[in-house]
């Protein structure tokens, strides 16, 4: 059963209270919070297939900025040369008071880490340019490996030999140093203990126990002297790399494509989040439950205008739109037919309702039925500019203040047999307190007696609050939609101000790009209605060219 038999006993305007049974509270909550879950993710899946270009565009400009970079940037080689630090024990007592030599903290850390700091220090890095005669190009660096207790002493360089050259300098010239600090500690000591010893009196000196210590401790001391500082030690030394270290295109080229995927696929997701119109009809089913009725493809500025006035027909994919919504709305009706009364609305101005309510219209009039159009937006009345009457403008005023009867106030359709008009103004747009839902409805139902169907444009609903009473008082309302021009927030504003009436939307009329499809000749029909009559040949007045083009848009 489709859906709209099981449901055209129910009118569309009204929600109806059915009994429901007993929903645990958490079981719907984890249901709501699956299904926000789920559409956030298809909003985001929706978003990287609507910016694909862009996706591309940035992985396409993040690798060729660095294969340019990367290709055309100088070589340059590593070289480590490996320093080993031999911390001293604080229970060493031939080391006891010296505070120059590495020293294993009480604490447990690393004595690894205090070495590298000071091997990175202004000066052993100046003396080591010094000793290789240049710093240009050469970059060094300190890198403790506490696993193995020894410091990587890396140099970078514009060739091989250059970098193990400046490698070993840098840990050469840090044992150096080390080692000088080391002697000339280890000469004050030595000069300390032989003052101690001096003092001793010769008569206290033979078998004396700290005298003896004394000559001992000096006698240990003096082994280490001309020796390097015993907690260093330039184990390793650095040989010419093979290869470059830097540029690397193949690591690059696969960084800068994932940096620039990734990069688009943000700018794609910010894009659809900050973006505050409707892109997808995804968004529309999922947000709204409502069914798209038919889908109409976007016209060229040109081609619209040219249609309006008269100039020009409307594309045959245009009209398949408008035959397809007639044969949906064919048993959408209470009493299975047509719905005697349907409104176009939309919620923002530009969604193309007046564009729907003119040719679905045309096209219920050329299936043989008598159609009355009512143009009930006071504010753009467009109707009568893109039929280009002049009579009876201010006619759907007259008749709702009950001052004309219903033949006097309706206007043939020039070249559409079978559909009249009722016309409205901008300047009674200040009788607005007139469209309450009991004067709409009794003229809808004198209209209803002279024709099959009355379809209505409604103005934007958002915009003008009056028009709820012609939502109210209609039996089906369709909701034109623009994807990329429609506003969310808007469209939600128009649900809910419909909701707070009872009136539930039959579906949404989708104004959107559609890829031409190549169907041959099965769908190659033009001839089911006319356009607009064309214009006579005198001058129209400037101002209904303006409101012409601005149908364009509505």
């Amino acid at each position: 059963m489709s859906w709209w038999s099981s449901n055209r006993q129910q009118p569309f305007r009204r929600y109806h209270e059915e009994a429901e049974p007993a929903v645990d509270i958490r079981d719907l909550d984890q249901s709501l919070k699956q299904h926000e879950d789920r559409q956030g993710a298809i909003r985001y899946l929706r978003a990287f297939r609507q910016q694909w270009s862009l996706i591309v565009l940035s992985v396409v400009a993040t690798v060729g900025v660095t294969a340019v970079l990367t290709f055309t940037a100088p070589k340059k080689y590593q070289a480590t040369a490996d320093v080993q630090v031999t911390p001293i024990s604080a229970t060493d007592s031939t080391f006891q008071g010296f505070n120059k030599l590495f020293k294993q903290p009480l604490d447990g850390s690393s004595a690894v880490v205090a070495a590298a700091r000071v091997m990175n220090a202004p000066d052993v890095r100046r003396q080591t340019f010094d000793e290789l005669g240049t710093r240009k190009n050469i970059s060094l660096s300190a890198t403790p490996l506490s696993q193995v207790d020894s410091i990587a002493a890396t140099a970078t360089a514009r060739s091989p030999r250059l970098a193990a050259d400046a490698a070993n300098t840098f840990a050469r010239v840090f044992v150096k140093q080390r080692t000088a600090l080391f002697q000339q500690e280890l000469h004050h000591r030595i000069d300390n203990l032989n003052k101690q010893i001096a003092a001793f009196p010769p008569n206290q000196r033979l078998g004396n126990f700290q005298y003896s210590t004394l000559q001992q401790n000096v006698a240990n001391l003096q082994q280490f002297q001309g020796e390097a500082d015993p907690s260093v030690d330039a184990s390793t030394p650095a040989s010419p790399p093979a290869s470059a270290s830097s540029p690397r295109p193949r690591l690059s080229l696969a960084v800068a494509f994932l940096t620039g995927l990734l990069l688009g696929c943000g700018v794609a997701i910010a894009r659809e989040f900050f973006n505050p119109r409707l892109s997808d009809e995804d968004e529309l089913r999922l947000a709204h439950r409502l069914p798209i009725l038919t889908r109409i493809p976007r016209l060229r500025e040109r081609a619209a205008r040219a249609y309006l006035t008269g100039r020009g027909v409307l594309p045959a994919d245009a009209w398949k739109g408008y035959r397809t919504l007639r044969a949906v709305l064919a048993n959408a009706g209470e009493g299975g037919g047509f719905p005697r009364s349907i409104l176009i609305t939309s919620a923002t101005p530009g969604d193309g309702k007046t564009m729907t309510a003119v040719n679905l219209a045309i096209t219920l009039a050329a299936a043989d039925l008598r159609v009355i159009l009512v143009d009930g937006d006071f504010h753009r009345p467009m109707v009568g500019s893109i039929f280009n009457v002049t009579t009876k403008r201010d006619g759907l005023t007259r008749l709702l203040a009950e001052n004309e009867s219903v033949k006097d106030v309706l206007v043939p359709a020039p070249s559409h047999s079978g559909l009249r008009l009722l016309l409205g103004t901008r300047e009674h747009s200040h009788h607005l307190h007139l469209l309450d839902t009991d004067r709409f409805r009794a003229m809808l139902n004198s209209l209803e007696r002279e024709a099959d169907i009355v379809v209505v444009d409604s103005p934007p609903l958002p915009e003008v609050a009056e028009a709820l009473s012609m939502a109210e008082a209609v039996e089906a309302v369709l909701i034109s939609v623009r994807l990329g021009h429609t506003r969310r927030d808007k469209l939600e504003q128009l649900r809910e101000l419909l909701m707070r009436r009872g009136v539930a939307p039959v579906g949404f009329v989708v104004a959107a790009r559609i890829r031409a499809e190549s169907t041959g000749a099965y769908y190659d029909y033009t001839g089911e209605v006319p356009a607009p009559p064309a214009r006579r040949a005198t001058r129209a007045p400037k101002t209904s060219r303006s409101k012409v083009i601005r149908a364009v848009d509505q």
